[in-house]
């Protein structure tokens, strides 16, 4: 018989299609609300951080609705087998916690070695976009644009052009609709002022040149972005203490 090519996923990925099939099979009928996200994580064996992106993926074929304070619900939908298709079999691409974990140990280096290494005029730049970021009147949908030039910038004053290819690659992915979903729940306009305050930081060791400050700051400020995306808003997991 004609082999099959073998399609790897990521584990987000596995639950999602394992949660669309009961969807599908009408184990969970519309309008029911889902488990909980703890309940999830713990059936699935996986954290919670999974089971979230698991839950974006569903929300972006179709399947489910979030609703914050309630919960998570299938949604009403006479052709769900169509929407169960786009979820697939192959590989969708990371997710926000994965791109995030990467993130940290990358970019923790390159600020490491731009500390090291930058002009005067680069760090000028740097500082540049960060007091663009503090000055934008809106400040999620256009200071985001600044928030990714000073992060390239910072890869930028490496004078290494690989860094600033995995830097400015790996923000791309930022803006797919996985994490710009995540992100929607998360309220992450809110955190505007937190995420300024991390630059400055950043940009304070490298404007003394303490390569391990800038390192730090900058391990720093993805951590405090992960736990945003981690703890606001419990997006799947609203209506934990109700009994159902």
């Amino acid at each position: 018989m004609p082999f099959q090519a073998i399609e790897q996923q990521r584990m987000y990925q596995q639950i999602a299609n394992q949660i669309a099939g009961l969807i599908h099979d009408g184990q969970f009928k519309s309008g029911d609300r889902l488990p909980p996200e703890r309940d999830l994580a713990k059936e699935f064996g996986v954290s919670r951080n999974v089971v979230r992106e698991a839950m974006v993926a569903l929300e972006l074929a179709g399947l489910i609705e979030v609703r914050i304070g309630a919960g998570t619900f299938v949604l009403l939908n006479r052709e769900r087998g169509i929407k169960f298709a786009p979820l697939g079999q192959s590989d969708i691409g990371p997710g926000p916690f994965e791109l995030l974990s990467a993130r940290r140990v990358v970019e923790g280096e390159v600020a490491f070695i731009a500390a090291q290494t930058a002009a005067d005029d680069q760090i000028a730049n740097i500082r540049e976009a960060l007091m663009r970021m503090e000055r934008d009147p809106v400040p999620y949908r256009i200071s985001r644009n600044w928030d990714r030039i000073f992060h390239t910038r910072i890869a930028a004053a490496t004078g290494n052009t690989v860094f600033v290819s995995l830097v400015d690659t790996m923000w791309k992915a930022m803006l797919d609709p996985m994490f710009e979903t995540l992100s929607l729940h998360a309220r992450l306009p809110e955190h505007h002022r937190m995420t300024v305050d991390d630059h400055r930081a950043i940009l304070a060791g490298l404007e003394s040149r303490d390569a391990a400050a800038a390192r730090d700051a900058m391990q720093a400020h993805l951590l405090n972005v992960e736990n945003v995306l981690s703890n606001a808003d419990e997006l799947a997991s609203a209506g934990e203490n109700e009994t159902v």
